[in-house]
């Protein structure tokens, strides 16, 4: 009889310990998915930033860096991106703006809104089209970057397939390409397990659509 219990809690310890690990491995295998899904929906519209169906060598109505502003920009700390691109195709660029953002453990992105200037932050701070897209329930983000990087290449014969150094500023002067990457750095962890440790998840895009300048 005493045996036969000892087996049976032997039994039972080992199936709750299996359990245990079980939800620890589907818990980190979500975290890690839900962190790669929102990288990836970040990245594929941060590609489409600069994108201008009317544009010509030597302008583009979605580079525009001086106020109001509708080129890339990084704020608060790279915790806030705002962008625009020609998503309508038509000749007008005044409904194209979006952006994504950290506020409250959560990333939020921009729904399509009308004039306003990427330059300036204070869109990050307070604007009511703001809405969530990874689920606060089930996933605390204590981490998120939006980094770009800039190359500037003097435009010529050979400026497609120039490459320079890459620097944290945006490009000045004139005759010059400006190529953009922008580096995603997410970090989140499980809400129903907070006692897992977070995992993070880094990408980078190159923007297809160049400055001129």
């Amino acid at each position: 009889m005493t045996v036969a219990l000892l087996v049976t809690v032997m039994i039972g310890g080992s199936f709750l310990a299996a359990t245990r690990t079980g939800g620890t491995m589907s818990a980190q295998l979500d975290v890690q998915y839900q962190l790669r899904r929102t990288a990836d929906i970040i990245a594929a519209e941060l590609r489409r930033a600069g994108y201008d169906s009317q544009a010509t060598f030597s302008t583009n109505r979605f580079t525009k860096r001086t106020a109001p502003a509708t080129d890339i920009f990084s704020h608060k700390s790279e915790t806030c991106v705002l962008f625009a691109y020609d998503n309508t195709m038509t000749t007008t660029a005044n409904d194209n703006f979006f952006g994504f953002r950290l506020n409250n453990n959560t990333i939020q992105m921009l729904l399509e809104q009308t004039n306003l200037d990427t330059s300036s932050s204070s869109t990050c701070d307070s604007h009511p089209a703001w809405m969530p897209l990874t689920d606060p329930r089930t996933l605390r983000i204590t981490t998120f970057t939006v980094t770009l990087g800039y190359q500037c290449v003097p435009l010529g014969p050979q400026s497609a397939t120039q490459t320079a150094p890459e620097q944290t500023t945006p490009c000045t002067g004139i005759s010059r390409r400006e190529i953009r990457t922008a580096y995603i750095v997410l970090t989140g962890q499980s809400v129903r397990q907070s006692d897992l440790p977070s995992m993070t998840v880094r990408t980078s895009v190159r923007l297809p659509n160049d400055r001129i300048l």
